[in-house]
């Protein structure tokens, strides 16, 4: 039996069976978020050439440990509260690692490697996948000193260092093939159309209407069909 698990979050498509006048991007429609390794290192197994988007979950697991760690998480999670930040108040990072950013909030992936831990700390919890793929949206839900709790565009929670992330706005395209517009408008003429889990840049979000652009492309999407934004949530460009 083969040693290694994968998650699938979307069905992977037949790209043949697209209509030629799709933007087919070289994702395989980014259905393979994640992916267990078996024995090595950090489970970092990623098939050479792979363009899929991956979480690779380490196999060093200290089986024994389960119940103390179990034991930890709740008394370490009844510190941690959120924040509120005052009216008119300046956002900024303070001493302890946390921030007066808003809680929650989205951010993205710095790079193509980011460890998600099952608590906020790298000795004593353990990784629990990581994420090989830059600009990911990833949500922040809490923060408790350098360390944020994050969840991905399938709903996976987990802890992220901060130093993984970064402010850049990005949505995940979820669905169907979906369409872009010139103009905000379903009458407009059709720029271009992107396959579900293409991960775009967001320029400008306003009412259900967010502009974002993806290998030197732009166009204006509805906002119901990208992860990564909240409703009504104005991102200017």
């Amino acid at each position: 039996a083969p040693c290694c698990r994968r998650k699938f979050i979307l069905a992977e498509g037949d790209v043949t069976k697209v209509q030629l006048d799709i933007e087919q991007f070289r994702h395989a429609g980014f259905n393979r978020l994640r992916q267990s390794p078996c024995d090595d290192d950090l489970g970092t197994r990623a098939r050479r050439g792979s363009r899929h988007t991956q979480r690779v979950a380490p196999s060093r697991r200290v089986r024994q440990e389960i119940g103390v760690r179990k034991s930890i998480i709740p008394a370490l999670f009844a510190v941690i509260a959120a924040t509120a930040t005052p009216v008119g108040a300046a956002l900024e990072e303070r001493a302890d690692g946390t921030t007066t950013y808003p809680v929650p909030r989205f951010v993205s992936l710095k790079s193509n490697s980011a460890m998600l831990r099952s608590g906020p700390d790298d000795r004593r919890f353990p990784i629990q996948w990581e994420y090989k793929r830059r600009g990911l949206p990833i949500e922040i839900i809490r923060e408790y000193g350098i360390w944020r709790q994050v969840r991905d565009p399938d709903g996976t929670i987990g802890w992220m260092n901060k130093s993984l992330l970064t402010g850049e706005r990005t949505g995940f395209v979820t669905g169907s093939i979906r369409t872009l517009y010139t103009s905000p408008d379903l009458q407009s003429r059709v720029a271009w159309r992107i396959e579900p889990g293409t991960v775009v840049t967001i320029t400008l979000c306003e009412n259900v209407w967010c502009r974002v652009s993806n290998g030197g492309r732009s166009g204006y999407i509805l906002r119901n069909q990208i992860w990564g934004t909240y409703p009504n949530e104005a991102i200017a460009g």
